[in-house]
């Protein structure tokens, strides 16, 4: 708008367009009233005109009473410091930041997935041998140097080859799955459950005696 010497501050109209959502006095009648300076209140400028004109800056303003000599207020400084810039480089951080961890978190469900695929069964979910072999020989280990019983289940499905010829591969397929589910409900959390075949499971028990085995055995087997 050019040169404002000598006008009003009320008279700057985009001044108090940028102030029209703020609620009380203006920033600077508080600076003078209270003597207090009034720093990093948050305006918008612009916006409302057509092209490079209607772009909106943001701007912190500050204000602080100007006093005499004997501390009566005079007058009121106000100062506006743009940070548009800044303004649009912290967006651009926060939406870094935002496509980072989207980022991160698609790559720890890839790691999860991949584990997964690694480390159990694709059919029955249960773990695998090379994954069964590793838990295994720390749960041995562990019992051993703590003195504990280990048990160890080897269970497999009586005529399965029967299914196979008689229904086809596919209705064997859903046989394994439903014993593997059957055997997953009647083991405790601690429990390894591994496909250690085509219809063969093995099933490790930490902490178990041999009469404790026969009983989880025989549950196992009832349900089934």
């Amino acid at each position: 708008e050019g040169p404002q010497i000598g006008r009003p501050i009320g008279e700057l109209s985009w001044l108090q367009a940028a102030l029209a959502e703020h609620e009380g006095p203006p920033p600077w009648v508080r600076a003078y009233k209270t003597q207090e300076p009034v720093l990093g209140v948050s305006i918008r400028i612009g916006g409302a005109g057509d092209g490079d004109e209607a772009e909106v800056r943001h701007a912190l303003m500050n204000c602080a009473a100007i006093c005499d000599a004997k501390g009566s207020p005079r007058g009121c400084i106000v100062t506006l410091d743009d940070v548009t810039e800044l303004d649009r480089a912290n967006i651009k951080l926060r939406q870094a930041m935002a496509q980072l961890e989207h980022s991160n978190e698609q790559i720890r469900q890839q790691n999860q997935e991949l584990e997964k695929l690694a480390n159990h069964d694709p059919m029955t979910g249960c773990m695998n041998r090379r994954a069964f072999y590793a838990r295994a020989e720390k749960l041995f280990a562990q019992a051993r140097s703590q003195g504990l019983p280990l048990a160890c289940i080897m269970t497999d499905i009586d005529k399965f080859k029967s299914f196979n010829d008689t229904h086809g591969h596919a209705v064997g397929d859903q046989v394994i799955q439903q014993v593997s589910r059957l055997l997953k409900t009647a083991m405790r959390p601690d429990d390894l459950l591994c496909r250690y075949g085509g219809e063969e499971f093995c099933i490790v028990l930490p902490a178990t005696s041999l009469p404790e085995a026969m009983r989880a055995a025989q549950h196992m087997r009832v349900r089934i």
